[in-house]
């Protein structure tokens, strides 16, 4: 039989966030079907503050607190696996948000600095 390259996850388009004051969208977020895999690549909208750490957060739709996805990159891209409890949140959040927060992330769990931008998640049937 013939062999078949194992491929990585199938990433599909999940959110793009936009900075208003600048032309080019800040990040461009994907994610594969079931949710376990994200991908962010950063689209150049955005300006790195000496510092801080940009933040990614699933916003459950229930008025849940946010769930934190990681933090997203200045340039390039990252990838990362997401937990149960990051997919349970992202599955039930209609929206992502970023926020500000402390060189490598927020301290606490919960969103500290302000939230820079919310994005729609695409969502799929």
């Amino acid at each position: 039989g013939a062999w078949r390259l194992m491929q990585g996850p199938r990433y599909l388009p999940m959110a793009t966030v936009v900075n208003p004051a600048e032309t080019a969208p800040a990040w461009e977020l994907h994610a594969d079907a079931g949710l376990r895999h994200l991908r962010a690549i950063a689209r150049g909208g955005v300006t790195a503050q000496a510092g801080r750490s940009f933040e990614l957060w699933a916003l459950p739709d229930d008025g849940g607190p946010p769930v934190s996805l990681g933090l997203m990159p200045e340039s390039g891209q990252i990838e990362r696996k997401l937990t149960r409890a990051q997919r349970a949140a992202l599955e039930s959040a209609s929206k992502v948000a970023v926020s500000l927060e402390p060189s490598g992330g927020s301290p606490t769990g919960a969103p500290t600095g302000p939230v820079l931008f919310v994005a729609d998640r695409i969502k799929r049937a």
